[in-house]
């Protein structure tokens, strides 16, 4: 390595040392490691071009870590995360459109802005929401990455299970299970897993209530997660179904697949219709017309007493035996 000497006026060898240094960002002074080139022949300092850009970039990564901000590193690593361009990622936030630009070239974000692409950067679910709320701010094109991007990174592991409440455990799995699934559809099997479960295990899978609403039994919570999917399947992911053995028990995945297996063959309309045959959405909805809107909770006990009498009136065993009630109440409704 060579550079040149002002006081041996000749180019020398020269070694690295670390230093610690100090510089002032923004009225405050920070200390940092300062690289410095050092003549062999005399010990003077050199300069060094590359030297003084390494420092400069140390002294930005130290204040930003110092101050809790997001490093260019990091916003880099959320485009290529995302497969997002600087000017459609600013404009997906609803910032100026050369923001992320100027942060990548140096420039200080404020704090809320940080907070921002830090959560964006080590929260999928959040940039769904983000992209999902904001997707008129960018091109067709470029929502269409984003999205098969966030696909691939919404996969469900059991630490992000064990952090969901119960209904959306079950809801995941149901939706691993089927690989194509409706909103409607989803909430019937739910409501026929929490029935079936608590009449043969004296338990329920769940604690949210079902509420009668005009197309049956609905869960609010799961509702609002995939309303925007409205007729359409809910998009899955490759996620093993061994993930969900570390959460969910032997006896709520025994019950749940063989409910998928006997209900998950209908449609979302056809279930509704079958909802509809049954005494608790007909008790909870008491005088109301068929499509008034209704947000009257179907108590539970009503729900397990009902599937208690099921499985009394069909003498069934074990869960495999779900069979009977499904094919038994399709023909019913047929006539």
């Amino acid at each position: 390595m060579f550079a040149f000497c002002n006081k041996c006026r000749d180019m020398v060898k020269y070694t690295i040392k670390t230093i610690e240094g100090t510089a002032e960002v923004k009225g405050e002074e920070i200390k940092y490691n300062e690289k410095i080139a050092v003549c062999n022949e005399c010990g003077e300092h050199l300069y060094v071009g590359e030297m003084m850009d390494e420092n400069l970039d140390e002294i930005d990564k130290v204040y930003r870590r110092e101050k809790e901000l997001i490093t260019i590193a990091e916003i880099e690593a959320i485009l290529d995360k995302y497969d997002i361009g600087k000017k459609p990622l600013s404009n997906l936030l609803g910032w100026g459109e050369v923001t992320v630009t100027r942060y990548i070239d140096s420039q200080l974000p404020n704090k809320p802005y940080s907070d921002e692409l830090y959560e964006i950067l080590n929260n999928p679910r959040y940039m769904r929401e983000v992209l999902e709320k904001n997707k008129a701010n960018i091109t067709g094109v470029g929502y269409r990455k984003v999205d098969a991007k966030l696909k691939d990174l919404e996969c469900v592991t059991s630490e992000d299970l064990e952090g969901l409440p119960k209904i959306e455990i079950v809801s995941e799995y149901i939706i691993s299970l089927t690989g194509d699934i409706t909103p409607l559809a989803l909430q019937k099997i739910l409501y026929y897993a929490q029935g079936f479960f608590s009449a043969f295990v004296e338990e329920y899978l769940f604690e949210e209530d079902c509420e009668a609403w005009a197309h049956g039994p609905v869960y609010g919570e799961i509702y609002h997660k995939y309303k925007d999917y409205r007729f359409e399947p809910i998009d899955k992911c490759g996620v093993s179904l061994d993930v969900f053995e570390k959460v969910l028990n032997g006896e709520e995945i025994e019950i749940v697949n063989s409910v998928v297996r006997n209900f998950g063959r209908y449609s979302g309309k056809m279930l509704e219709e079958m909802t509809h045959f049954e005494t608790p959405w007909r008790e909870a909805r008491g005088s109301l017309k068929k499509l008034d809107r209704s947000r009257q909770v179907i108590e539970k006990s009503s729900i397990k007493e009902y599937f208690e009498e099921v499985i009394e009136s069909y003498k069934m065993i074990n869960i495999l035996d779900i069979k009977d009630y499904t094919i038994d109440i399709v023909g019913k409704i047929a006539i």
